[in-house]
């Protein structure tokens, strides 16, 4: 069961259903909060707007981190992977800037084919069965609870 508590948890192992939920949830309360400040000026929107955005990006790491331990691979993985796509996205956009159409859309796609790949990684893929060295095996744990 995810609980607000575990959403910011770095420590052990989710599967893809707490992954999807986590991400379904944390995306739309972001969605939901920028809707209700959008049409606030910019200096009573920024705030809110940095601190929520911060928070998501800390339980998306999170998640993302105790799914990267259920397929038995650090959990640092998941932050390169975010930082390289910042990286690659802001290179494209001073490319851009720079009037070098060509290869900023060679930098931002490249950034999208890091997003994609990673969110197929995280999302798609089967965790490792059995116990690992980052706990037990979520789906196990869960079919233990039905048999109960």
């Amino acid at each position: 069961m995810v609980t607000l508590s575990s959403v910011f948890q770095v420590s052990g192992r989710a599967g893809r259903r707490e992954y999807w939920s986590v991400s379904a949830v944390v995306n739309a309360v972001f969605v939901g909060i920028f809707l209700i400040i959008a049409g606030r000026p910019p200096a009573l929107a920024l705030l809110p707007l940095a601190v929520i955005a911060m928070a998501r990006l800390a339980a998306n790491l999170a998640v993302g981190s105790r799914r990267m331990h259920d397929r038995d691979r650090r959990g640092s993985w998941v932050a390169i992977s975010y930082l390289s796509q910042a990286a690659l996205f802001q290179a494209g956009l001073v490319s851009f800037i720079r009037g070098r159409e060509l290869s900023s859309l060679a930098l931002e796609g490249s950034a999208l084919a890091i997003c994609i790949g990673t969110l197929f990684y995280l999302g798609a893929l089967q965790g490792s069965r059995g116990p690992n060295r980052y706990g037990e095996d979520p789906l196990a744990s869960r079919a233990q609870e039905a048999f109960a």
